[in-house]
């Protein structure tokens, strides 16, 4: 039997192809890129805390009021190490596809704080306090984060931000984008 036989015709279907040009889909590898902050978010946020202190068994209760007002400065992002987010190029379409995992929120940045002593009591070291309390304001503030990120003009700016980046990524590449869509999980 003649060798060619098996591949004359896979030749023959390779060069009959039709004139239209095959979709090429050309993901990118966006894991070495790691995070992209794609909007922030600065405002104010602010609590009070009473501070309790049980004196003689219970008997005697001593109480601080301590107000917090703080300056903070959210980062949106997405990661695409955790998340392995794709984007697809299609040149006969010209379409850009972004499937990202969800929208996440870094811990905020205090640009600044201020404490104010509402209340003081004989009994309570409030500035002791007043430093336990801003020693963990990050932790007890990340929680507005998420909730602002559920805003619609805080998802907007994410958008419009993502749209940003993904045109340079089409810039740097040199591919001719007409449409742009985009998908995240919630």
């Amino acid at each position: 039997m003649n060798p060619w036989a098996a591949v004359l015709p896979l030749l023959l279907l390779a060069g009959c192809r039709s004139a239209r040009a095959p979709v090429t889909v050309l993901p990118v590898r966006l894991e070495p890129r790691g995070q992209w902050v794609v909007a922030s978010r600065t405002d104010q946020a602010g609590f009070e805390e009473t501070v309790t202190r049980d004196l003689l068994a219970k008997w005697v209760r001593a109480s601080a009021l301590i107000r917090v007002d703080a300056n903070l400065t959210f980062d949106y992002y997405f990661d695409f190490r955790c998340d392995r987010a794709r984007v697809h190029f299609d040149p006969a379409t010209g379409v850009l596809t972004f499937a990202g995992g969800p929208l996440r929120v870094k811990k905020p940045v205090i640009n600044r704080a201020r404490v104010l002593i509402l209340e003081k009591s004989l009994w309570i070291n409030e500035e002791r306090e007043a430093r336990k309390i801003l020693e963990g304001l990050t932790d007890r503030l990340a929680s507005i984060g998420a909730a602002w990120r559920e805003e619609p003009a805080v998802r907007s700016a994410c958008e419009a931000g993502l749209r940003d980046l993904l045109a340079g990524l089409a810039r740097d590449n040199g591919w001719a984008v007409k449409e742009t869509r985009l998908g995240w999980a919630p």
